[in-house]
């Protein structure tokens, strides 16, 4: 029988994450999440590369139990457990893992509220369901001040705000004049330590006051022509993100609501735009 030799080149591989828990009966156990995100559907090699990643895991970490669970962000039908299965003379290899289908819980997005408040999963949950239902437009910036306000009223401490609101904002990501639109009305949700902890409302800050100071060294007609220019702007963009604010949550408006939007400058905008979180109707925005 003539001899076969394969050379088998080294194959290097990285688990997605892989997390160390401990099991109610008290033991430790390795829990592998596999995350697809790149396809619609998980493709005919899922199986086998949670497979190859099962066997090196259970080699390199003996004497603990293995949990392998694959996450699909864009699957909304599909089984929730897939199986690897080939025979072999007479008997078969089979290797069966559980399988999240991320986008079938848009339909079940009450569920999700009503476990929320002790269960931090479904709140990251929530924020990938409203990711993959939003741009990053003023639908989204409605949708991000919604869960920033749920956290508060969750209940949730300061440090598991804080992790949670850093998730939100990586996920529901925002342009610049939407992203200090949240920026100031989160300010009436969150306490200022938790705000000033906060990635990217550092880096907002951190702008506001190098154009603060970019002004001040400007001569002053100058400066007081485009601080005109940058005010009317602003006045516009932030009266056209509260339109679009109220028509979300309100539907149709009235030419009443137009006409006040037209003729409000920026103070008065950026106060209508904190109200509308808490507002139940248009007259709660517009009333005093």
């Amino acid at each position: 029988m003539r001899r076969l030799q394969k050379v088998i080149q080294p194959d290097v591989r990285y688990v997605d994450q892989l997390a160390k828990v401990r099991l109610n009966q008290g033991h430790d156990a390795l829990l592998l999440i596999h995350i697809e995100v790149q396809t619609r559907r998980a493709g005919k090699t899922l199986a086998l590369r949670m497979l190859r990643y099962h066997h090196r895991l259970f080699e390199a970490y003996p004497g603990y139990t293995h949990f392998p669970c694959a996450i699909l962000l864009d699957r909304k039908r599909g089984p929730e457990v897939e199986t690897f299965r080939v025979p072999v003379l007479g008997g078969e290899h089979v290797f069966r893992f559980p399988v999240v289908n991320l986008a079938a819980w848009e339909t079940r997005q009450h569920e999700l509220h009503s476990i929320a408040p002790t269960n931090p999963f479904a709140v990251v949950v929530l924020a990938q369901l409203a990711c993959r239902a939003t741009r990053p437009d003023q639908t989204r910036l409605v949708s991000k001040l919604e869960l920033a306000k749920l956290l508060k009223y969750w209940s949730y401490s300061v440090d598991k705000r804080f992790q949670l609101m850093l998730v939100i904002d990586t996920l529901l990501t925002l342009p610049e004049p939407l992203e200090d639109a949240f920026y100031d009305a989160a300010q009436h949700i969150e306490d200022e330590h938790t705000m000033e902890r906060l990635n990217s409302f550092q880096r907002v800050r951190l702008r506001r006051e190098r154009q603060a100071a970019e002004e001040i060294g400007m001569q002053k007609g100058l400066q007081a022509g485009l601080a005109k220019g940058i005010e009317q702007g602003a006045q516009a963009g932030i009266a056209e993100t509260l339109h679009m604010l109220l028509q979300q949550k309100f539907g149709d408006l009235p030419d009443w609501v137009n006409q006040r939007l037209q003729h409000a400058d920026t103070p008065v905008l950026q106060h209508w735009v904190v109200r509308i979180i808490h507002a139940k109707s248009l007259h709660d925005v517009f009333d005093s």
